[in-house]
């Protein structure tokens, strides 16, 4: 069990982590001579962390902070497995003289030692993420219009697959053997609804579907599952709302259950819905997110993920142009810790290391917190002074509007008479 909480943090003056307790001190795990660290990832089981550049992949085991293994290529995108064993990684498929029918640009990699176990063909990057069991047992991969189902590691041959037509997305439940589940959804022919369909490993005949749904107006789907793997929420969308009611198009969210008896909870809304969550204080509740952040931590644009205990919040603040910082926030909505950004510094993402920590009672009493030091006024000419930078730096030079007169009034005193103090008011308000 940690003894600590570890938070990792990327900006462009390198790759830090700090623990969550007094005093909150950065510890540079790198620096900018590390040049051009585009992304950092952390793995399910908080084991792990990988960074990559242009260059090359480092995996870095997280309990001495000690580089596990090194990886060349330009990788754009890479994700852990569940149980944190391999690191997938996606290239740019690419057609050279000597390889005039490309070469395989999805590979899977130990996580402890770097050795290279799998290669595949994955032209796009765009749903290039392969799906594992929560036990590893499955690996899963989307190839036209086929899911290929490999088992136990062994990634030469697959051992199952499921032809979808039209497939467009598919899941995997976290469930464990023997239980395992395909989310499938399929686009329909012209004219012709989509299909949302769930199945239980290996019976993927349409007539073994748990849940079979014909869906209209439905063109990309989303799938949330419970932790069990025994109900999915499915988010679908049309791109373009074709009835012209919505820019953004529609969505909607089903919700289905593995044991065969579908659901009928579905609810649709206009625009776009930013993000679909547990309620962390209550694991029973669905909360759909319409803003950038929940509870009191709207008091800034901010993303932000629950911390394991469901207590903290960390929230990642940022601005038109880049990313300004990260508060904490007890669940009460108390602020815990501030961190603004030095200058020129550029934070680029943060995020909780995933570990088993201990967990406490929750308290009816909020914690003592931090206070915002800055006051109202100087936070609105904050404001100002930023939005004229952003203009001036998008080429907008259209003259601004006079600061407002902050000069402090006499407080109107009434003469008894209303017709003058109305002529009075007036005055006052010109001047």
């Amino acid at each position: 069990m940690a003894s600590h909480l570890n938070i990792v943090g990327l900006s462009n003056k390198g790759l830090f982590q700090l623990n969550f307790e007094e005093p909150y001190e950065e510890k540079q795990l790198r620096d900018g001579a590390t040049q051009n660290i585009r992304s950092v990832v952390v793995s399910p089981k908080g084991n792990y962390l990988a960074y990559r550049t242009d260059k090359k992949v480092e995996i870095i085991k997280c309990i001495d902070w000690t580089l596990a293994a090194a990886i060349d290529g330009n990788v754009r995108d890479m994700f852990f497995s569940p149980m944190d064993t391999y690191l997938t990684v996606w290239e740019m498929f690419l057609i050279t003289k000597d390889h005039p029918q490309g070469q395989p640009n999805l590979h899977v990699y130990s996580s402890s030692s770097g050795e290279l176990v799998g290669s595949f063909v994955q032209k796009n990057q765009s749903g290039w993420h392969p799906k594992w069991s929560s036990d590893e047992k499955l690996f899963t991969i989307q190839s036209n219009s086929k899911i290929l189902i490999y088992e136990d590691a062994k990634f030469d041959r697959y051992t199952h697959n499921v032809q979808a037509q039209n497939l467009q997305a598919f899941s995997v439940s976290p469930s464990v053997a023997p239980n395992y589940y395909l989310s499938v959804f399929t686009l329909g022919k012209s004219g012709q609804p989509a299909f949302w369909r769930i199945f239980k490993f290996p019976q993927f005949d349409v007539s073994h579907a748990l849940v079979s749904r014909s869906l209209f107006q439905a063109d990309k789907a989303t799938f949330y599952w419970n932790r069990r793997g025994t109900n999915v929420f499915t988010m679908t969308q049309t791109d373009v709302d074709k009835t012209g009611g919505s820019y953004y198009g529609k969505q909607a969210l089903s919700y289905g259950d593995v044991k065969g008896n579908g659901g009928n909870m579905t609810f649709s809304k206009e625009g776009p819905i930013h993000a679909i969550a547990w309620n962390p204080g209550n694991w029973n509740e669905w909360v759909a997110v319409y803003g950038h952040a929940p509870a009191k931590a709207t008091l800034f644009n901010a993303k932000c993920d629950p911390l394991y205990d469901n207590r903290t919040y960390i929230c990642l603040g940022c601005s038109w142009l880049q990313k300004v910082g990260y508060k904490f926030w007890h669940y009460t909505g108390v602020l815990m810790y501030k961190r603004s950004c030095e200058d020129k510094e550029n934070l680029l993402s943060i995020c909780w290391r995933p570990g088993t920590y201990p967990k406490s009672e929750l308290s009816k009493s909020a914690p003592k917190g931090i206070a915002e030091t800055t006051p109202k006024a100087e936070k609105r000419e904050a404001r100002k002074a930023r939005k004229a930078e952003e203009k001036a730096e998008r080429g907008d030079t259209s003259p601004q509007p006079p600061p407002p007169n902050t000069t402090n009034k006499a407080p109107f005193v009434s003469t008894g008479d209303p017709e003058k103090d109305k002529k009075i008011k007036n005055l006052n308000k010109r001047n």
